[in-house]
C-alpha cells in the first residue's frame, strides 16, 4: 500500500506544481479569474500532504483503514479538484459552469469521508504499550 500512496502522492505532487507554475508564473493573465484555480491547488496540495503522511503510516493502523483513506483522499482529489480546474481553462460558464461545481461539491464528500475515517482510527487507537 506504500508504494501506491508514494505513487499518488507523486503525481498529484507533480501535477499540481506544473500546473501552478505554468498558470500563476508562465501564463500569467492578469484578465482571467483566479478563484477556482486557487480553490483546486490548494485542495490538491493539502489532502497530498495527508496521503504522504500516510505512506509512512503507524505499524499500528490497521492495512484496511489506510487503503479506506487513501481511495477516499485519491478520488476526492480527482473529482473535486478537476472540475474546478476545467471552469478555469475554459472559462465555463451557465450550466456548464453549474455542473462542474456541482460535481466538485459532491465529490467533496469524499474529502470529507476520508477526515471522519481519520477521526475513527484515530478513536479506535489503541496503543500496543500497556502502563502498569
Amino acid at each position: 500500500m506504500t508504494k501506491k500512496i508514494l505513487i499518488a502522492v507523486g503525481f498529484s505532487g507533480l501535477t499540481g506544481t506544473i500546473l501552478f507554475v505554468l498558470v500563476r508564473i508562465v501564463l500569467n493573465t492578469p484578465e482571467l479569474n483566479y478563484d477556482y484555480f486557487q480553490t483546486a491547488i490548494v485542495i490538491q496540495f493539502f489532502h497530498t500532504l495527508v496521503l504522504l503522511s500516510f505512506a509512512f503510516k503507524n505499524q499500528y493502523i490497521r492495512e484496511s483503514r489506510t487503503k479506506i483513506v487513501y481511495y477516499f483522499f485519491l478520488f476526492g482529489i480527482v473529482l473535486s479538484c478537476i472540475p474546478l480546474y476545467l471552469i478555469h481553462f475554459t472559462g465555463a460558464t451557465g450550466v456548464i459552469k453549474e455542473i462542474y461545481s456541482t460535481i466538485t461539491i459532491f465529490s467533496s464528500g469524499l474529502l470529507l469521508g476520508g477526515w471522519v475515517t481519520i477521526i475513527y482510527m484515530g478513536l479506535m487507537y489503541r496503543s500496543k504499550n500497556k502502563k502498569h
